[in-house]
């Protein structure tokens, strides 16, 4: 399968609802099975005109093994939050009601916690951290396995969708456009130090260059329907080309300050 096919979301006959048959059918299509963990960014603006987040995520539970849905807190390192399993998160009406569901699994950590909902949640042992790095210990390596996937559900650009790729970055030892800081704050009622990259000065993060070469080469894919673009790729393919092509040309992953058009 390559480039994408149209997504036809059906309507239910009562109209009161609405399934996602199509959808179902590219994830089985593209390789996606219920052994499967699948992190989903998403922006339901433009899904919300078809179908409810409880339909989405029904979905996308039915079809994986595990769906994994970014819970982040931006406010945590500003010190405006004490971080706890039950502080909403900042990623969006399908990422916070995946949060909010009986049987969901959230990761402890105070900027880049994860939920998980499926079928295999006995399997994700490293969801609780082991250290207090941004990405060691948790989901994310399993994501670079043979059967994890990355998926992004709506109009959303890399910059705000692909914190993979900063995972590529941080498991490759590093990269010279960022630096490791210490950020302090309170989680769950305690003060915890917790480290991550962040950009050096006079650095952007822009990584639409990256996002079009994974489309080059089949790493990930786009499909379209009625003005909703879903991108779906093997976590494994993406960290192969992000961590060879970060390396050889850097600045598909950033622009200076007041240098991008």
């Amino acid at each position: 399968m390559c480039g994408g096919v149209p997504i036809d979301f059906g309507r239910t006959s009562q109209g009161t609802g609405v399934i996602l048959p199509d959808l179902r059918a590219v994830f089985a299509d593209a390789g996606v099975t219920d052994e499967s963990v699948m992190l989903v960014h998403s922006s339901f603006r433009e899904l919300g005109q078809f179908c409810s987040p409880d339909d989405v995520i029904d979905t996308l539970v039915d079809v994986t093994g595990v769906a994994v849905f970014p819970t982040f807190t931006y406010g945590w390192w500003n010190g405006d939050v004490d971080w706890t399993y039950d502080t909403p998160c900042d990623t969006g009406t399908l990422a916070e009601t995946a949060r909010r569901r009986v049987g969901a699994i959230r990761s402890r950590h105070p900027f880049y916690s994860v939920v998980a909902l499926g079928d295999i949640l006995e399997q994700l042992v490293a969801i609780e951290r082991r250290d207090r790095t941004a990405f060691g210990g948790n989901v994310w390596p399993m994501l670079a396995d043979p059967d994890g996937w990355i998926c992004i559900l709506g109009n959303l650009r890399y910059d705000r969708s692909f914190t993979f790729f900063h995972y590529v970055e941080e498991t490759e030892g590093g990269v010279p456009y960022r630096h490791t800081k210490i950020f302090t704050g309170l989680v769950q009622g305690r003060e915890e130090s917790w480290t991550m990259p962040v950009r050096n000065d006079g650095i952007q993060t822009w990584v639409e260059p990256m996002g079009e070469l994974l489309h080059n080469t089949d790493a990930m894919r786009r499909y379209q329907y009625r003005g909703v673009e879903v991108k779906l790729g093997r976590g494994a393919d993406v960290y192969r080309v992000v961590a060879k092509y970060m390396k050889i040309v850097p600045e598909l992953m950033y622009h200076k300050e007041k240098e991008r058009a």
